[in-house]
């Protein structure tokens, strides 16, 4: 199941020209500072509660790829992106307001 997945995967940023890495193990601020406003797909992430301290990237993928490659990725893959763009769009947020 999983070799179908990357298989999957694969063929996807094939098509896409999306960047597959060769396998090697990174520290988050080593993927920051290489792929600065880029969406990471992490593999075998190691985790500190919330926050990523290394893992194995697979792909790096621009803002418009990262949603496909998503949808066709293995569920175990992590995606983050490595640093915050100038973004817009809708926020869903709900907030109450007291009164005294």
């Amino acid at each position: 199941m999983i070799e179908a997945d990357i298989r999957k995967c694969f063929r996807f940023a094939n098509e896409r020209q999306v960047s597959i890495m060769p396998e090697r193990r990174m520290t988050w601020e080593e993927m920051v500072d290489r792929y600065p406003e880029r969406w990471v797909a992490i593999r075998d992430a190691k985790m500190d509660g919330a926050d990523i301290v290394s893992g194995i990237v697979e792909a790096v993928l621009t803002d418009d790829e990262v949603g496909d490659y998503m949808d066709q990725a293995a569920p175990e893959l992590l995606f983050e992106r490595t640093t915050e763009g100038n973004w817009y769009g809708p926020i869903s947020a709900e907030f109450s307001i007291r009164v005294s």
